[in-house]
Parts: C-alpha cells; structure tokens; sequence
C-alpha cells in the first residue's frame, strides 16, 4: 500500500522517506479507519462513525461513516484533484414537488448533497466547503494527504445550522437521551 501512496502522493520536492513518514501520519488521524486505491488516481479514505450533537436538541444524531474518494491526476504542469464524500450507512432522501413534478433528493451529510458521479459505482456527493476549500485543494495538488484527512474530518464532524443541505433534525437520534458534552 505505501508504494501506491508514494505514486498517489508523487511530488518532486518529497523524496520516497518524506512520503512513508506522510503515510505514517496519515493513519494516524483521528477518524480516519482504513486507506484503499481504486488506481492510481483515485484514494479512497474511511471513517469512523460520525456523529453530532443538535445545536438546539441537544440530542446526539448519527449521520453515517463515510468513504471520502479523492482524485488526483496529472494534466501536463498542473495536478486536477477532486473529492467527492459517499455515506457507507445512510442516506436519506427527502421528496418535493416543483412545477407538478415530484423529485428526490438525497443527501451524504447534512452539508453534502448527493449527484451524478459517473466513475463512481456508488452515490456520492459534494461538499458545502466554505472555509479551509482553499487548503483542502492545495494539499491535495502537493499530494500533502496527511494534512487534507484532518480538514475533511473536522469538516464531517461540522454542523453550521444556518444553512445545511438537509437539517440535523431530520437523521436519526441515537439513543432518546440528550447527548453527553
């Protein structure tokens, strides 16, 4: 696994040493459970269960754990890399009606909605990144995945009520018991 992370990872400022101890670190985050490659363009990281607290319920919610698929790939100087989150133990779904139409929509996380990704086998959606996008895009071109893991992390473990795709209320409560802080 550590030479496909080495040709995931390629950068010619890091030498092979500088991208095992990367590798290291990598499982070493917190939440991260397993690391795969579908090739040698597409890392696919796990999670642990990832839970959250309601904002006004103080119930403890279950939103899923999570494949985080990151894409990489080399196009002539420059490196176009993309993410894209799939919910490996729900996704619900929500119904609305538009114009006389009735439509679906599902959703990965109360910030990630489901759509169209043709390489991918399984539904995944994409993030609503506000702050740290920025950070996540540039460690991802240097290939810095170790630093990228904890960003997507803290971002999973993340409610910002004001504006989620499908609100925290909606997914199911562990327990009937307010949350432990």
């Amino acid at each position: 696994m550590l030479e496909q992370y080495q040709r995931f990872c390629a950068n010619p400022l890091r030498n092979d040493a500088t991208l095992k101890e990367e590798f290291e670190a990598l499982m070493r985050v917190e939440g991260i459970t397993r690391v795969a490659f579908m090739d040698d363009e597409t890392m696919v990281l796990g999670t642990e269960l990832i839970t959250m607290v309601g904002p006004k319920t103080h119930k403890l919610y279950e939103i899923g754990e999570f494949l985080i698929f990151l894409f990489r790939k080399r196009k002539g100087r420059i490196w176009e890399v993309s993410f894209r989150f799939h919910n490996v133990t729900q996704t619900p779904s929500q119904r609305w009606k538009h114009d006389g139409s009735y439509y679906r929509t599902e959703y990965a996380h109360p910030h990630i909605l489901i759509g169209d990704f043709p390489s991918i086998a399984v539904p995944t959606g994409t993030l609503c990144i506000q702050q740290g996008k920025f950070h996540v895009y540039q460690h991802l071109r240097k290939g810095e995945i170790h630093l990228a893991a904890p960003i997507f992390m803290q971002i999973l473990n993340s409610y910002g009520p004001g504006r989620p795709y499908y609100p925290l209320g909606h997914w199911p409560k562990i327990g009937g018991s307010d949350a432990e802080h």
